[in-house]
C-alpha cells in the first residue's frame, strides 16, 4: 500500500509576500488567492498552500517544514532564490552526482534545492512519480457506483 503526498501547508506572516516569492524564484503558479490562502501548484500539480498566521507563535523560524525542490539548472535558481530574499544556509555541496544548497525563504520557512547531475535520472525520477500517481487511481467499483447513483437518486 502507498500514499501519495500532494500538497503541504505552511504558515505565514504575509501570504501576498510569500506567494510572489514562490512564484518569482521557483516558477510556481498562483491556483487560488484570498486575504488568509493563496495556494500555489507545481508543474507536477503538487500543491503548497500558504496561510496566514493566527498569531506570531505560529511563526518560528525552524527547520520544519523543510521544502525540497529538484531542478534543472542549479545555478540559474540559487540566483533567482537570492534575488528575491532567500538567504543561503551553508555552502553550496555537490559531487559526481549532485548539487544542493539549503536556503531560508522570506516567510522564515527552509528550502533545499538539488540538481541531479545526469538528465536521465532526474527524467526517470519524475516518471516514476508520474507512475505512482497513475496507479494510484483506484480501480472502479461497478457496485460502489451502483450504490452512490441510487442514494443521489434518494436524495440521501
Amino acid at each position: 500500500m502507498r500514499s501519495i503526498l500532494t500538497g503541504a501547508t505552511i504558515v505565514c506572516r504575509d501570504v501576498e509576500r510569500s506567494a510572489a516569492f514562490y512564484c518569482m524564484a521557483l516558477g510556481m503558479k498562483v491556483e487560488y488567492q484570498s486575504k488568509a490562502i493563496v495556494e500555489l501548484q507545481d508543474k507536477r500539480g503538487f500543491l503548497l498552500t500558504l496561510q496566514k498566521a493566527p498569531s506570531e507563535a505560529y511563526c518560528s523560524s525552524g527547520y520544519s517544514p523543510m521544502l525540497s525542490y529538484l531542478v534543472d539548472h542549479f545555478d540559474s535558481y540559487d540566483s533567482r532564490l537570492l534575488e528575491y530574499g532567500a538567504i543561503r544556509d551553508g555552502d553550496v555541496r555537490e559531487d559526481e552526482d549532485l548539487k544542493t544548497a539549503c536556503y531560508r525563504a522570506v516567510d522564515g520557512n527552509m528550502i533545499t534545492v538539488t540538481q541531479l547531475k545526469r538528465a536521465e535520472e532526474v527524467r526517470s525520477l519524475f516518471e516514476a512519480t508520474r507512475s505512482i500517481a497513475d496507479e494510484s487511481s483506484e480501480p472502479r467499483d461497478e457496485k460502489k457506483e451502483e450504490l452512490k447513483n441510487l442514494l443521489r437518486t434518494l436524495k440521501l
